[in-house]
């Protein structure tokens, strides 16, 4: 397995442990973050048998707050949020469709940033409400 640059094949060898196995690398979100891994991302978020789903709600959260905080002229980081945002829909886990509404009320500046929300979600030790 690359943990540096995880195909997606890496990451599915990972999730197909069927165990709640530590992260093979204290950075593994921002590795399954380097852009071949989105559909995955968003499929084992949706999965609600997956048992690394949180850590892929995460990893949505995280590429938004990594957007908003560094790389909001990265038109290929946005690009791919908008990916993700229109492969949301009905049939989605209510993880994932809160994620998407908060995306849309943050980039439409009707919620206000908190990198420790974005970047750390779910993984945070204390997340002020409000975010």
């Amino acid at each position: 397995m690359n943990v540096y640059d995880p195909s997606p094949s890496d990451v599915a060898a990972w999730v197909q442990l069927g165990i709640p196995t530590p992260w093979p690398d204290q950075d593994w979100d921002m590795y399954v973050c380097n852009g071949l891994n989105d559909d995955l991302i968003l499929a084992y978020a949706n999965d609600p048998s997956c048992i690394q789903r949180e850590f892929f709600v995460h990893c949505l959260y995280q590429l938004v707050g990594d957007f908003t905080a560094w790389s909001t002229g990265n038109t290929v980081l946005g690009a791919r949020i908008e990916e993700l945002l229109a492969n949301v829909d009905a049939k989605s886990h209510e993880d994932v469709s809160k994620w998407r509404d908060e995306t849309i009320a943050l980039r439409g500046g009707e919620l206000s940033f908190n990198l420790n929300y974005w970047v750390h979600h779910l993984y945070a030790d204390q997340i002020p409400d409000g975010r």
